[in-house]
């Protein structure tokens, strides 16, 4: 019987859609995009250690968005970690290094690194030299007018790794950080002019009123969104359609769903938010 399945008489998959065969030139936001949750932890969320093999193991998998949760390092350079758990940090550099080997090994399309950023003005600085230093001419640098515009295709994209997070006049909405347990993160942040330059996928946050955030919200504008939220946007008919056929939405388990260490993707499916889902990328 495997070897029936396995031969090309009974391959359930089209012939010639075996790998992407689909359109890849429209804007990013009309892609679903494999993505993975506190790509450093390994284990338990709560208390372990971060480490570099989450990082490849998702690159493997097919993953094409990674967390990075960053604050001050001992030493003078930014870590990886996670906050109000035990968890034990690794280096942004180090971690850089094992995503910039194996970011194509399962395919050319863009990587996105979503930051979760924590670190004081002075290790931003040493930040935007690590980034620069590690990733060369993978770092994808944005238009300066991409708000006005369409975000790139995944074909002009390739082998370039992009960085999500808050950046400095993207504060659409008074943007804010959510942890796992949501709770807002501090809402007044320094960020550095020079580490905001690199952002290319700022992050902005939904109102109450999506009609108008269609329209004021910058192209490249990205938002995080629960499991929780999307049901509830569901449940009051809001456009999430309208929205996300423009921009890039990341959705993020339910707190319940990181002991058990599931998720509950299908409202995010048709919601067309970008995480946790299959992906063509």
């Amino acid at each position: 019987m495997r070897r029936l399945l396995q031969s090309r008489w009974g391959n359930i998959i089209k012939q010639g859609h075996e790998s992407i065969w689909q359109d890849m030139d429209h804007p990013l936001p009309h892609y679903y995009c494999n993505s993975s949750h506190n790509t450093y932890l390994a284990g338990m969320q709560l208390r372990g250690e971060a480490t570099i093999e989450g990082y490849i193991y998702a690159l493997r998998k097919g993953a094409r968005l990674l967390e990075l949760d960053l604050f001050d390092g001992e030493h003078g350079e930014p870590v990886i970690t996670h906050k109000r758990t035990l968890i034990n940090p690794i280096t942004l550099r180090n971690a850089l290094e094992a995503i910039k080997r194996f970011a194509f090994e399962t395919s050319p399309y863009p990587v996105i690194l979503t930051l979760e950023n924590h670190v004081g003005l002075v290790q931003q600085r040493v930040m935007v030299d690590v980034f620069q230093e590690v990733l060369g001419d993978m770092l994808y640098l944005p238009h300066p007018n991409s708000a006005q515009q369409l975000m790139p295709s995944p074909n002009l994209l390739r082998k370039k790794i992009l960085l999500r997070g808050k950046k400095l006049g993207h504060n659409v909405g008074n943007a804010v950080d959510e942890d796992d347990y949501g709770k807002a993160m501090p809402a007044q942040f320094s960020l550095d002019p020079k580490f905001s330059s690199l952002i290319s996928i700022p992050s902005v946050k939904l109102s109450q009123n999506i009609y108008a955030d269609i329209k004021t919200h910058p192209k490249d504008g990205s938002p995080s969104l629960s499991e929780s939220k999307i049901s509830t946007l569901f449940a009051g008919g809001s456009p999430v359609f309208s929205y996300t056929a423009e921009h890039f939405v990341k959705s993020y388990p339910k707190v319940g769903f990181l002991i058990f260490a599931k998720k509950n993707t299908c409202k995010c499916f048709d919601a067309k938010a970008t995480a946790s889902k299959p992906s063509v990328l």
